[in-house]
């Protein structure tokens, strides 16, 4: 099975923006495949490297959405974020010169209605 092949159902997590983390548990249910198929992949090198996050302990894996939809969808994940960006922010292309603004203005926005989810790419290691 190619990861290309896999149908990904990304609905429960599809207004989270793309530089979120998604765990190894989340990642199976997303691509429809047993967590132990994770683990193999992970371990083969079919799936990119996982991120580390300084606020997220334990013996868990995450992965950025858009490291994940990349992988799938053979795009750049810059691609990713501005496709997100176009979706959730109207006329993003225009307005923004670059991805650190649309995390700007996306970090600005959660901890406006304080909202508390793993959100820029910053908070890796």
């Amino acid at each position: 099975m190619k990861l290309t092949d896999i149908k990904a159902d990304w609905s429960k997590y599809d207004c989270r923006p793309t530089w979120c983390v998604v765990n190894s548990r989340e990642l199976s249910y997303i691509l429809g495949v047993s967590h132990q198929t994770i683990n193999n992949w992970k371990m083969r090198g079919v799936l990119p490297e996982t991120k580390k996050h300084k606020n997220l302990i334990g013996n868990c894996n995450y992965w950025t959405i858009a490291s994940i939809k990349s992988l799938i969808e053979n795009k750049t994940e810059t691609d990713i974020h501005f496709e997100w960006a176009e979706r959730w922010l109207p006329n993003s292309r225009e307005d923004f010169k670059s991805l650190g603004q649309v995390e700007y203005l996306v970090n600005h926005t959660y901890d406006l209605f304080s909202i508390s989810k793993p959100r820029v790419p910053a908070d890796f290691n």
